[in-house]
């Protein structure tokens, strides 16, 4: 009779054990992606900022505390011995120890910290129990999600504990301070409220940030950093709905580097590559910034958007732009005299029936007529 509660017991063993197993071996790879040295030192400023915060306010409120609780003075020294804690940390991180682990100290200083606070102060109704709920939040801008889990695992046992052991409202003084013990509860309340709302301006300010890196790096060429035929698309559009309002003119310039194919075949494709990113510059360099737009068509070829500008101005800055790129004195070959150049092919309108399409089209077959006429020069459609 005795071998069936002891293989009852066996068996929930080893279910625990492989439960554990599982959940150790469970690896949140979105949590911990590889990140750049900014983000690096953004994530321990934000550590830095939330150990002063805790600091701060745990020593405020334990020395507001003091004047509307009857609690024991035992309770008001336990208050600022946390915040000389949290005081201490941030001396640390200030001076640059612990940068690697900053978060997960922090992280779990604050549990260490809360836990026996929450057991002394009423347990399941303590007023640091709406803390406890923003831990999972803190530690996933922190630490990631792996931190949020375990912390949440840790708590949810905690809470579970105390019911069990009837910890609902635990009084260690065995006095009334029902007065202060609910200005405890406000000034605390107040607290986590602030917390929270920084953690989502942060949180917030985080994710709109990296929406405009993603944004850019989809728009961005990679080799020139200039705008790709993407991002082009999308600026053009917005540039012909901004022409038909103002009532202005739009120029479009096609540039394409002339016999690029043959400085690679001589030179390779690095240095064609270098090439290209010179021209890049070259085009950035002599067109208006905040008005005009260098994109990456694609292979040797460029478009340049000029917002505001009419045909004659166009030929004007497209003129100073192909003699600019002959001016690098980029040569195909060391025995060979010849440079780099370009053949600009532009158009200038009102845009009025006409689409993207339309426009670069436009333009391209009037670089096609300055390839037919010799390259190196800049034609007007």
């Amino acid at each position: 009779m005795s071998s069936v509660p002891s293989s009852s017991k066996a068996n929930t063993k080893n279910l625990l054990v492989k439960l554990f197993k599982r959940v150790s071996s469970i690896r949140f790879i979105e949590s911990k992606p590889p990140v750049s040295p900014e983000e690096d030192k953004s994530s321990f400023n934000l550590t830095q900022l939330l150990t002063i915060f805790c600091a701060l306010t745990t020593l405020l409120i334990t020395l507001i505390r003091m004047n509307f609780s009857s609690l024991p003075s035992t309770f008001s020294w336990l208050g600022i011995a946390n915040s000389l804690v949290f005081f201490l940390l941030w001396g640390c991180f200030r001076i640059g120890l612990f940068k690697r682990y900053a978060a997960g100290i922090l992280l779990c200083t604050i549990n260490l910290v809360l836990v026996p606070m929450v057991i002394i102060s009423g347990g399941l109704s303590s007023q640091f129990a709406p803390l406890v709920a923003l831990m999972p939040f803190m530690f996933t801008l922190l630490g990631g999600f792996s931190y949020a889990i375990w912390v949440n695992l840790a708590w949810s046992l905690v809470w579970i504990m105390m019911l069990k052991i009837g910890m609902y409202d635990l009084d260690l003084t065995q006095s009334p301070w029902e007065q202060g013990k609910a200005m405890s509860k406000a000034l605390w309340l107040i607290l986590s409220t602030n917390i929270s709302t920084f953690l989502a301006i942060k949180f917030e300010n985080t994710n709109r940030r990296q929406k405009k890196e993603l944004i850019k790096l989809a728009n961005q060429d990679n080799l020139t950093g200039v705008y790709n035929r993407r991002g082009m698309t999308q600026l053009l559009n917005n540039e012909i709905y901004y022409c038909l309002r103002s009532k202005t003119y739009l120029s479009v310039m096609f540039v394409d580097v002339d016999f690029f194919k043959k400085y690679n075949d001589l030179n390779g494709h690095v240095e064609g590559d270098k090439v290209l990113i010179d021209v890049a510059n070259c085009l950035v360099n002599n067109t208006r910034e905040g008005q005009d737009t260098v994109a990456r068509y694609g292979g040797e070829e460029f478009i340049i958007i000029m917002r505001s500008t009419n045909a004659l101005e166009a030929k004007v800055a497209a003129e100073k732009i192909r003699q600019s790129v002959q001016g690098l004195q980029i040569k195909y070959s060391d025995v060979q005299d010849e440079f780099i150049t370009v053949t600009i092919g532009l158009y200038s309108t009102k845009c009025i029936n006409e689409q993207v399409e339309d426009i670069l089209n436009t333009a391209d077959q009037a670089l096609y007529l300055g390839k037919q006429q010799g390259r190196n020069r800049v034609i007007s459609a």
